[in-house]
């Protein structure tokens, strides 16, 4: 929904580089969170800050470590 709503949006648009596009995506991103419901109150930044936000956690600090990666063709029995 999103992704068509923004394509739509910017389709007659024009922009001459990749910095450019991104700026564009993210105020058409920006436009749409704080566009109100039709149905409910609020919107979705609003629903997001009041209702979301709150319970995100910070992700555990954990040690990666990087392996080897198979071809994805390959079958490891």
């Amino acid at each position: 929904m999103i992704s068509t709503w923004i394509t739509a949006a910017l389709r007659y648009g024009q922009v001459f580089s990749l910095a450019e596009l991104n700026r564009a995506v993210k105020d058409k991103l920006e436009q749409f969170n704080h566009k109100l419901f039709q149905k409910k109150e609020g919107s979705r930044i609003r629903l997001f800050l009041k209702e979301e936000k709150p319970l995100l956690t910070q992700l555990p600090a954990l040690n990666w470590r990087t392996g080897n990666r198979l071809p994805s063709s390959s079958i490891i029995t």
